[in-house]
């Protein structure tokens, strides 16, 4: 019947693959942890291991902590680490603390007292 159609907003939370299986955002938390980590691979040299992983360990810590932003997720939210920041922040610096204290006022006995 005319009146009765009601058209239902298709919202599937796919995001599109850009580059690979890396979406837009996801990139533009990688791209700078990869930039970071090849300038400090030129500045800082290897660690004198033996080992070709643990000699450049300190390297890939860049790249891990844009992982953990371009990846993470809340379980309870869904909500991705910038955003759950972000949102953290607002509510935080929404609360207000107000202290109520009697300064020059009668106390309720001299009230009843009148």
């Amino acid at each position: 019947m005319y009146g009765q159609y009601h058209e239902v907003p298709y919202n599937s939370r796919v995001q599109e693959a850009i580059i690979g299986p890396f979406s837009w955002s996801q990139l533009g938390w990688l791209a700078p942890g990869v930039i970071v980590t090849y300038k400090l691979a030129e500045w800082i040299p290897k660690l004198p291991f033996d080992s070709m992983v643990f000699s450049r360990i300190h390297w890939f810590i860049p790249i891990l902590i844009s992982l953990i932003f371009a990846f993470f997720k809340d379980n309870k939210t869904n909500l991705s680490l910038p955003q759950l920041i972000v949102t953290q922040i607002k509510i935080r610096s929404r609360r207000r603390t107000y202290y109520y204290r009697r300064i020059n006022m009668p106390s309720w006995k001299e009230v009843e007292k009148r």
